[in-house]
């Protein structure tokens, strides 16, 4: 079956996959550094010179030097391993990235307890200590990204096609609006048939992942 990408003479070039994901800005801006986010053949199983950051684990990861025991702001790109038992789902991963939010969230209080991370036993980078709540770990005061691996593989395979960003912005400007890091491409900005006088101009698949 032909897809409808492909209708009304459209290039597959002028197909754009842009991915706003789970992976550290700082390995996605001015182009995407393939081996550090998602190994050097992950088809094969080699993960060999990835980013630690980027391993999906459970567990602590060991390369990294913020572990458990660490303040929830010592690495600057995930704040720190956690035990992820403590979480309120009872299990969950290691996280890619984490940023802070404009605002803080009250996790004893509706509606913000409906959506929180923190609360209960959870031990992980996202929360600081709530003034409201005699200080407990209580209020969440950072957000956070997974590893986005399968999705990121499309995005290599896909070659020039490909566009990547970090789905956790570099600057908030308030509680909606959200400036991140992502690349940008001028054929996502420019009709294409202005160009190349190909019809028509290019379809950019957006996806996010990794939240």
């Amino acid at each position: 079956m032909r897809s409808a990408l492909w209708s009304a003479g459209r290039a597959r070039e002028l197909v754009v996959f842009a991915l706003f994901g789970g992976v550290p800005e700082p390995l996605a801006r001015d182009g995407p550094d393939w081996t550090k986010i998602v190994g050097q053949d992950p088809d094969s199983f080699n993960f060999s010179g990835i980013d630690p950051h980027m391993i999906e684990s459970i567990r602590p990861r060991s390369a990294l030097p913020c572990q458990t025991g660490a303040p929830p702001s010592c690495d600057p790109i995930n704040g720190k391993e956690w035990d992820t038992t403590t979480s309120k789902a009872g299990l969950d991963l290691q996280y890619a990235c984490v940023f802070t939010l404009p605002v803080p969230k009250d996790c004893t209080k509706l509606p913000d307890a409906a959506t929180c991370d923190c609360g209960g036993s959870y031990a992980g980078p996202l929360c600081d200590p709530n003034p409201s709540d005699g200080n407990k770990p209580t209020l969440q005061a950072r957000g956070k990204a997974y590893p986005a691996i399968r999705e990121l593989r499309v995005a290599k395979a896909v070659g020039e096609s490909g566009i990547v960003g970090s789905i956790n912005p570099t600057r908030i400007d308030s509680a909606i609006t959200m400036l991140a890091g992502f690349p940008t491409r001028n054929a996502c900005a420019t009709p294409a048939s202005a160009t190349t006088g190909l019809p028509p101009g290019p379809t950019t698949i957006v996806s996010s992942a990794g939240r």
